[in-house]
């Protein structure tokens, strides 16, 4: 089942090619299915919840300056990333907020997140760790689900392997068997990468995505493809990747 989050909806395609509609009140940022579930939708710093055709409830309301821009579930809780208070929570399934984390921490080698625009990923790796963007310092985190940050990797710079501009990747997701797949502002472009973290190669250049202009939110579907998003032109990439 695909899900793709736009103005005031969330399109919902089934294997069969039924297009189901949820609506929430505004832009969506970030989409998950809970764990029972139910699909969970962002609008600002509000996660919805629900399913096609009925009308979504509000999950959790963080308020004040919160701007929920990644989701990532487990059986027994659910992360969110806050680009608007750069943290990020951890909630109960029943929506409630059991702990913050990232604020800057010398003692624990916490250098505190860096968030310039509201591009902010996280993800579930299949060792059940997070790895959560810090795109202000061009890198990957990884954290335990107790908030430990175990481990940094990657860079800023122009060549390949890096990540340039002022704030990347943008998005992240994590495939089957560990690999890393990021996309990219400024130099729209979709890259691989080790469990590691060493650089894999390019899945699409930017000559791919033409003129477009806004960052492409990347997914890994059950057959191991990459999904990418160009949203300004309304087309959906899938790509095969060895």
């Amino acid at each position: 089942t695909l899900c793709v989050g736009g103005e005031n909806r969330v399109l919902v395609i089934d294997p069969s090619g039924t297009n189901q509609f949820m609506e929430v009140p505004g832009l969506v940022r970030a989409i998950a299915l809970a764990s029972d579930g139910s699909l969970l939708a962002t609008v600002g710093g509000t996660i919805f919840a629900g399913r096609p055709g009925a009308t979504p409830v509000a999950w959790h309301a963080f308020g004040g300056r919160s701007i929920i821009t990644s989701l990532a579930v487990t059986d027994s809780q659910v992360f969110a990333a806050d680009a608007g208070r750069r943290l990020f929570h951890k909630l109960a399934p029943d929506g409630r907020l059991l702990a913050s984390y990232g604020a800057r921490n010398a003692e624990r080698d916490i250098d505190g997140f860096v968030v310039p625009s509201p591009h902010f990923a996280l993800a579930m790796a299949p060792d059940g760790l997070l790895r959560v963007v810090n795109p202000g310092r061009h890198r990957i985190e990884v954290w335990t689900t107790g908030g430990d940050c175990e481990l940094k990797w990657g860079r800023a710079g122009n060549d390949p392997a890096s990540f340039c501009g002022c704030c990347n990747p943008s998005f992240i997701a994590i495939m089957r068997d560990g690999r890393f797949v990021t996309s990219e502002n400024g130099l729209l472009r979709v890259k691989l990468y080790t469990p590691e973290g060493h650089f894999a190669g390019i899945i699409a250049p930017s000559i791919e995505f033409g003129d477009a202009t806004e960052p492409l939110p990347v997914a890994v579907d059950a057959r191991n493809r990459v999904l990418v998003l160009d949203g300004e032109r309304g087309r959906l990439h899938i790509y095969k990747v060895r």
